[in-house]
């Protein structure tokens, strides 16, 4: 008995410490983002604009998300004190059902809130907008990366999830995004040219198709060096909207391209003759071909691939397994008897896992 007891006191213990720094971890979130909100600092007032699609004021939102997780770790919190002492006095029933009331209307208000927030991008929509590119295929082309450093705060140029808000050449605010990804295609004639696809959320199929062409997004060729942004700049008023630009070059057979090295993150899945990684085809010539890009001076790939092809033609039922690793991370590719592929990379922008039935 003298052992359930003391458990019994332990398990009280601990709720009523739970309770205790919820709550007040609860109080200082609520005074600190209502204060950020009712003195309209600029930092917050942004962010919670960009975030906050419901309708609601942050302040009045803090004030929900305090009495629904509050009220609960309130009654915790007495549950705790009732099994320390046995003395400790109950919360009457008219306390009790208040509290409950007050509990079930902010559930409510927050679940047609929470609602409209989720139907702001319910839909996703694309822009798809093709160039064509005035180039000799008898020529290299060169690809670039840039940025603009009037724009961004970022020291390194590199694809990520994230935003920043900006003020652009009008000082207007805008929202500045690198989630952008880059693929080579063989064309289907002798014509080069860029193909991009533009893409947002919206509470409708047509709002989020207006979204998604309102994303800002520009490249330009000048003499053989064809410069793509490695940014987009979007309407403020967008919103999070999970923008995202896809951008696809078409090659015509024969054509010789350099990727430089500001390419390395922004290629993605981008399919070779040699199965160069992708972050490891910048800094190399490639000239497209029927089968697809081939490497020029890839001599240590072409060795890998060799030796990869040696043993899916071995016809062994043991799964083909090829790893590399080295300073820019760990990449693995597996390879069945069905000859189905699997890759893992793990490298400095994170982990990222693809099958052959993945998709863009």
């Amino acid at each position: 008995v003298t052992v359930f007891m003391i458990i019994g006191k332990f398990i009280g213990v601990l709720l009523v410490i739970i309770a205790v720094v919820t709550i007040l971890a609860l109080l200082i979130s609520l005074f600190t983002i209502g204060s950020l909100d009712f003195i309209h600092h600029d930092w917050f007032m942004q962010n919670a604009f960009f975030y906050n699609s419901s309708g609601l004021p942050v302040w009045i939102i803090s004030i929900l998300t305090f009495v629904l997780v509050g009220i609960p770790f309130f009654f915790l919190f007495a549950l705790g004190l009732r099994i320390l002492s046995n003395n400790t006095k109950t919360i009457g029933k008219t306390t009790k059902l208040t509290m409950l009331g007050v509990w079930l209307m902010a559930l409510l208000i927050a679940i047609f809130f929470g609602t409209r927030q989720f139907m702001m991008t319910a839909y996703d929509g694309s822009v798809t907008v093709n160039n064509e590119i005035p180039f000799n295929v008898a020529d290299t082309l060169f690809l670039n990366v840039v940025d603009d450093k009037s724009l961004s705060n970022s020291s390194e140029l590199k694809r990520n999830w994230g935003h920043q808000i900006v003020l652009d050449q009008n000082d207007i605010e805008k929202i500045y995004s690198n989630n952008i990804r880059m693929n080579i295609y063989t064309s289907s004639d002798s014509i080069f040219y860029l193909k991009t696809r533009k893409r947002s959320q919206g509470e409708s199929r047509k709002d989020a198709r207006d979204n998604a062409g309102l994303i800002e997004y520009d490249f330009e060729l000048s003499d053989n060096t064809l410069q793509l942004s490695g940014y987009f700049l979007s309407d403020l008023n967008n919103k999070f909207s999970e923008q995202k630009v896809y951008v696809d070059l078409y090659l015509p057979e024969g054509q010789v391209i350099y990727l430089d090295s500001s390419s390395s993150s922004f290629l993605y899945d981008v399919d070779n003759v040699q199965n160069v990684y992708d972050h490891d085809m910048a800094g190399h010539y490639f000239q497209m071909t029927r089968e697809g890009l081939n490497c020029m001076d890839c001599e240590d790939y072409e060795l890998n691939d060799s030796e990869w092809s040696s043993e899916s033609d071995a016809g062994s039922d043991a799964e083909s397994f090829n790893m590399k690793i080295d300073e820019k991370g760990v990449h693995i590719e597996i390879q069945d008897d069905a000859n189905e592929k699997a890759e893992v990379k793990i490298d400095k922008d994170g982990i990222i896992v693809r099958s052959a039935q993945d998709s863009i």
